[in-house]
């Protein structure tokens, strides 16, 4: 059975905590695994602050778009969600396209 899930994840490094967090609304089989043949919308950033929050998608392919609005050069980051189980406490990693790796962990999960 498939359902929606809105899946927080934080920042390891604590400098980054409070600003560099994805959320996402993904929909996962009934193994807990993201469904890969669908796009998920999200944001990037803080919801406290509009200067730094970005709208996302999360392609199937498990690219994450930033979208025009953040610079041109770096709206694509390569990540591994997909491919992870979503659990409260598992680890994701996304690669900025300057090849910076980021490593975020899933901190909340909602039901939708």
């Amino acid at each position: 059975m498939m359902s929606f899930q809105r899946v927080h994840f934080r920042h390891m490094d604590s400098k980054f905590a409070s600003s560099e967090n994805y959320t996402f609304d993904i929909s996962v089989d009934s193994d807990g695994y993201p469904i890969q043949k669908m796009a998920f919308f999200g944001f990037w950033g803080q919801l406290q602050r509009f200067d730094n929050l970005y709208p996302a998608i999360l392609m199937p392919n498990g690219d994450i778009y930033l979208g025009a609005a953040y610079h041109d050069d770096e709206n694509i980051h390569k990540s591994n969600i997909l491919s992870r189980k979503i659990e409260v406490g598992n680890l994701v990693s996304i690669v900025w396209p300057n090849k910076t790796e980021c490593i975020l962990r899933i901190s909340q999960i909602t039901p939708l």
